[in-house]
């Protein structure tokens, strides 16, 4: 367990400190591409973090491990819409781009990177869904 959450530090540690600076045109593919994930889950504003933990898990609830696929798809969809942009994205950059805390934001990639791990790298695990609904 314990280098599970190391490796999921790792994962979104990057976002903490990027190494390259961000434009307006990178905040906009980041909005553009945050707020259509967010759509997928109803969540109409980024302040509702709750929102959005709770619709991942009644979709879990509901649909089971094909949920788990559905949100699989999501998540890897955003990864690549924000590819061009990752080596400047961080946590102030992403707190700027949607006008959030930046708690709220580490909440958000800490979720995202946790699927992301789960979905990829840890796919053949699939305990690790249910460690961190």
């Amino acid at each position: 367990m314990a280098t599970m959450v190391a490796k999921l530090f790792l994962i979104w540690l990057p976002l903490l400190a990027a190494s390259f600076q961000c434009d307006l045109a990178d905040q906009k593919t980041f909005s553009t591409a945050f707020h259509a994930y967010l759509s997928k889950f109803k969540v109409d504003d980024p302040m509702n973090f709750d929102g959005y933990r709770t619709a991942i898990e009644k979709i879990i609830e509901d649909e089971g491990w094909a949920g788990s696929e559905k949100i699989c798809q999501l998540v890897n969809v955003l990864n690549i819409q924000l590819k061009p942009i990752e080596d400047c994205m961080d946590t102030a950059f992403a707190s700027e781009a949607l006008h959030l805390h930046p708690t709220i934001v580490v909440h958000y990639f800490s979720n995202i990177k946790q699927w992301d791990y789960a979905c990829n790298e840890g796919k053949d695990r699939k305990i690790i869904f249910i460690s961190f609904l």
